[in-house]
């Protein structure tokens, strides 16, 4: 809306439950006849064969492009470059949320409709519309934005439940509760928050999403476990796929991340062994705590949260995460969210350093 831009909800298909992946082929012949098959290495085996046949009954060619490695120049810029000397008419992107974010942005640059299908419901990389990508190197370069949201999403809960380390579904549960708190920091603290229906629309859903997440995430979880998929399971894993990247998109002009994500770009670029080690979403929950008390809210919620992440087999404090860092490197990180954010009067400085003891545990 601001400056005549487009408002993208989100892909105009989302396609959930088990067997799905049956449907892709009918799905991608309506886009193009030579797809760009974008897949992450460890996990493109695990359907490949299923894909593979859904394409070949559908009459459409494939190219395979095998994806390792971060949302980087070196990997979007070399699958864009294969789409395009083999004339893809659109991309498939197959993995978590590097792979899919890398997808976007091949697409983007080939001037092409992509399709997700996530293989963990651990991201909203599946149905936003933009993508965050990292130097090659793993340094945090911030949001790219393509030109069109994925025209389709295909969750496969037999992928999804069957065939994923509970571990990525579990912080991916994390990492989405995150959009509430932090867009309330926005809200209450910075001139980020663009007021509009679209953002009130988007703060209303983000509450919901994380009242819904914080009552049954766990106990969805165990059935997951169980590869049992009813209805709560559905909702869970719509709500991290579909409903939060939803989000994304109706705060596009708005900021919908603070301190949680700005904590995790520090990492990125200054602490990498932290991002080696853990999956964003723990490296995000780990600081949600502060961020709760950031937002002035009951030490009874930051409570509850805390007992949340623990049930979910997540860090609540970078101690947690065995990183304790010096009083430079807490400067520095101080320094960071400061200018992120940012924090510049002496109440919000105040406010972080207040706090910190929730961050550091």
């Amino acid at each position: 809306m601001k400056n005549n831009e487009a408002i993208q909800l989100g892909p105009r298909r989302y396609i959930q439950g088990r067997g799905v992946l049956d449907f892709l082929g009918k799905e991608a012949a309506a886009l193009g006849k030579h797809a760009l098959v974008l897949a992450g290495r460890d996990v493109y085996p695990k359907v490949q064969k299923k894909i593979e046949a859904s394409l070949l009954a559908n009459g459409l060619s494939w190219e395979v492009f095998l994806f390792q490695g971060g949302c980087c120049p070196a990997n979007y810029e070399a699958a864009a470059s294969r789409g395009r000397a083999s004339c893809c008419g659109l991309v498939i992107g197959i993995g978590g949320g590097r792979a899919l974010d890398t997808a976007k942005i091949a697409a983007d640059k080939m001037g092409v409709p992509v399709i997700t299908v996530p293989t963990s419901a651990a991201t909203c990389a599946a149905t936003a519309l933009l993508a965050v990508h990292y130097s090659n190197e793993g340094m945090f370069l911030g949001n790219y934005w393509p030109a069109y949201a994925p025209a389709l999403c295909l969750a496969d809960l037999d992928v999804l439940i069957d065939n994923c380390p509970s571990r990525l579904n579990r912080a991916g549960i994390v990492d989405a509760m995150a959009k509430y708190p932090e867009i309330r920091y926005n809200i209450l603290y910075t001139d980020n928050w663009q007021k509009n229906i679209m953002s009130h629309v988007a703060v209303q859903t983000a509450e919901t999403t994380f009242r819904l997440l914080l009552e049954h995430g766990p106990s969805a979880m165990e059935k997951a476990e169980r590869r049992e998929a009813d209805g709560e399971v559905e909702d869970v894993i719509a709500a991290v796929l579909s409903i939060t990247g939803f989000i994304s998109c109706l705060a596009y002009g708005g900021k919908q991340a603070a301190v949680s994500h700005g904590l995790y770009s520090y990492f990125c670029n200054h602490v990498q062994e932290l991002t080696g080690k853990f999956l964003h979403g723990e490296l995000v929950g780990a600081s949600l705590c502060y961020q709760m008390a950031l937002d002035g809210r009951p030490e009874r919620e930051a409570e509850e949260l805390k007992g949340f992440l623990r049930e979910m087999g997540c860090p609540t404090s970078l101690k947690e995460l065995g990183f304790v860092p010096d009083e430079s490197e807490r400067r520095a990180m101080r320094l960071h969210l400061q200018k992120i954010l940012p924090a510049e009067s002496e109440a919000d400085i105040r406010r972080l350093e207040e706090w910190e003891p929730l961050l550091f545990g």
